[in-house]
Formats: C-alpha cells, structure tokens, sequence
C-alpha cells in the first residue's frame, strides 16, 4: 500500500557548484538551481486515475518541436509547450488547478529539502493495474531496462511485454538478463541478417503485427524521436488514450 505524504516540489536545471561557509569557518559545498516558475499541466485524482498527483511542466520549448499529442496537452492545460514533465505525489493535489504556476517561493528561507534528479513522466505508475507495453530502440534500452529492473526487485505481478527494435544482431545486448525479467522480450531486426530467426522489420510494424487490443494499456515509448513519434501515432490509431502513453526520446544536441 502507498502511504501518501503533503508534497511540495519544483523543477530545476542544475547550474554548476560553488562553496559557501558555515559558522565554523568551514567550507561547504553547494549546488546552483535554477528553478524558475514551475506550472500545473495535470492534477490527478483517486476519482479518475486511482491516486492523488499533480503534473508539474517547466523550460520552454518551441512549439514546433512538440509532436501533436502533447501540444494537444499543453493546449489543454491553457500554457506553453514545456520541456520536462514530472509527477508529484500529494494528497493535496485536490487543491491545486491546472495552468497554475508555482513560484520559488513554494519554499520558504529555512525549509529543508531533498534535491534529486534527473526526473521526467517515463516512470512507473504502480497504482495501475493496466497491462504493461514497453517499445523501444538503440539507445532507449537503457531506461525501459530500469524499470523493468524496478519490477523485478518489486515482485510486480503486472504483465509486460517488451518490443525492442535495433538494426543489426550485434546491436543487441542484455540478452540474458531480459530473459530473467518480468517481460516477454521481443526483439527484431531493421535489416536483414543472415541466420536471424526472430521478427523482422521496423518496430513499430512488428508491434502492430503481434498486439490485437491495446485500449488498456500503459505504454512506455523510448529511443530515437522519429520511432518514438511514430509508434505513439500507432498506439493512438490502436485505441491507447493519450494519457496512458509515456515517452522519452534521445536527441542530439544539434537537436535540441
């Protein structure tokens, strides 16, 4: 059972190190945030979605680097595309209404915090009882592999399955150990390859080849933008609810 807490929290971007000093004299260590005006893209309710959150945006983005879905969020929630999403978990997230900003001066002089990142929405939600659907490539092993990780070192029961696209057999890794977690691992090949016995093709067909009714999903997507644009307009076309889709996509800097 989640035991719920009062939570307040902001976004940052951490800006470097510096040192300050204590009543002794002693040299203290400390870390620059830049935390400017956080808003409420999403409350959350036990009503709707099974538990108390609120959605917090912040760093602006240009719209245009905003895929569809999300702009649409945004929209909805009357602000500006923002660059990182996070969820806080906070039984007064009743009193909170979306598009509300939320200053730095949430926190008061003297307030102990905990500082951690990074954070974003591509977490777990373990108060939903919906079947897991994990589709990612290249370089987004890395994060479906933590949570998969998570589930295993948490008992879940869920079920999962787990679509990996890579283009060649020796871009695939963590053989073994995917087939010791909480999944069912389906890899496959954008190119041909001599001897490969698995599924073949771009990820995003071989998902929609094998999966029949998706509606009751939690879809995590992470890898390259455009895989991650379009199975998110796949999962949409399959009936998966904007709201139960959760990305992540690596970007170059020349990207950004």
């Amino acid at each position: 059972m989640t035991v719920e807490r009062n939570v307040k929290g902001l976004l940052g971007t951490k800006l470097g190190m510096t040192q300050t000093w204590d009543e002794n004299n002693r040299i203290v260590p400390v870390t620059v945030i830049a935390a400017g005006t956080n808003v409420v893209t999403q409350v959350r309710t036990p009503e709707k979605d099974g538990y108390n959150a609120i959605q917090v945006g912040f760093g602006e983005i240009d719209g245009r680097k905003v895929n569809k879905p999300r702009a649409g969020h945004f929209q909805s929630a009357g602000t500006t595309p923002r660059r990182h999403l996070v969820e806080i978990r906070t039984t007064t997230a009743g009193e909170f209404t979306v598009g509300q900003e939320l200053p730095v001066d949430t926190f008061e002089a003297g307030d102990e915090i905990d500082v951690t990142g990074p954070y974003g929405v591509f977490t777990l939600r373990p108060s939903s009882p919906r079947r897991l659907l994990f589709i990612g490539g290249g370089a987004g092993m890395a994060p479906i592999l933590s949570l998969l990780r998570s589930m295993k070192q948490s008992e879940s029961t869920r079920e999962a399955a787990y679509y990996y696209g890579a283009r060649t057999e020796a871009d695939l890794f963590h053989l073994e150990e995917l087939a010791n977690l909480p999944c069912g691992f389906v890899p496959a090949l954008s190119e041909n390859s001599n001897g490969w016995m698995g599924e073949s093709g771009l990820i995003t067909d071989v998902v929609e080849r094998l999966e029949g009714d998706v509606a009751e999903v939690d879809a995590y997507v992470c890898g390259p933008p455009p895989m991650v644009e379009a199975t998110i307009a796949l999962l949409e076309r399959k009936g998966v609810p904007e709201a139960h889709i959760y990305y992540d996509k690596f970007t170059t800097t020349a990207d950004e």
